[in-house]
């Protein structure tokens, strides 16, 4: 596990200290976090994954101290792809905002992104395809103690969740391939109107709801619901290439996307 870090949190004390004992004990249990310039670095088989974490704040003080680290980590071959993770959307609305498609963009066009996931809007809302990268606004509440009842309204929903599976390709040389998203809609509750904090997976007739939000603010046309062999749910998403010189050259494509995680792709 590799980090880069800084110091220089601006928080009380009393938070900053639950931020590092929370730290100590993610590292204690061998789980990786990210946050602000705080890099996490996943390594597999040899390929690298970038993780970064950013909210408003982050964005506005550290974006350019991100994206130069990134950039210098890229050229120097120490790593092969980059996963943001953002804080960012209005609470309980089911269409993303404008300051959503910003941070997106940067993440993409500006920090070298492959995959970029939002979560602060507690409901589910649209994807986005920019340079063949993925972009998710919200995928709602999957395990979330903040509310003890499921919400309800007339654009949104917060039993509505899903789960991502995303594949990430790589030449034998190690440059980015493409990728392939598996998508898994769920409940966030197994007892609605209650909020029981164990989300399950949903058979496609209960799946069409889910994805329906999604589709509401989505600009293009999401693929069918299909069903594994359990009969729950589940949408793959189209293959997006990596159109470079290397990645066109490469033999093999990617083997069809599993439609359910195991401990290999998970």
């Amino acid at each position: 596990m590799t980090r880069i870090i800084r110091t220089g949190i601006f928080a009380t004390l009393k938070s900053r200290d639950g931020l590092w004992n929370t730290q100590r004990v993610l590292e204690e249990a061998g789980i990786g976090w990210a946050r602000e310039t705080d890099i996490w670095i996943f390594e597999k088989d040899g390929i690298r994954i970038a993780f970064v974490s950013i909210d408003y704040g982050a964005y506005q003080r550290q974006r350019e101290v991100i994206r130069k680290d990134l950039q210098k980590m890229r050229e120097n071959g120490e790593i092969n792809a980059t996963v943001f993770l953002i804080h960012e959307g209005r609470e309980y609305l089911g269409i993303h905002q404008s300051r959503q498609e910003q941070y997106g963009e940067y993440a993409v066009e500006q920090a070298g992104a492959e995959l970029v996931v939002m979560h602060q809007a507690h409901v589910m809302q649209g994807i986005r395809i920019l340079d063949n990268r993925s972009i998710f606004y919200s995928l709602g509440n999957f395990v979330y103690g903040g509310d003890s009842v499921v919400r309800k309204g007339k654009d949104c929903d917060s039993l509505y969740t899903m789960a991502v599976q995303a594949r990430l390709y790589f030449t034998e040389g190690g440059a980015y391939k493409g990728q392939q998203i598996v998508l898994y809609p769920a409940y966030s509750s197994g007892t609605d109107p209650k909020n029981n904090y164990r989300p399950r997976r949903l058979k496609p007739e209960e799946a069409e709801a889910v994805m329906a939000a999604v589709q509401a603010d989505t600009d293009f046309e999401l693929p069918g619901i299909q069903r594994d062999e359990n009969g729950l749910a589940y949408v793959l998403m189209d293959f997006l290439a990596e159109e470079t010189a290397e990645s066109a050259a490469a033999d093999g494509g990617p083997e069809a996307a599993s439609p359910r995680p195991d401990r290999r792709s998970r």
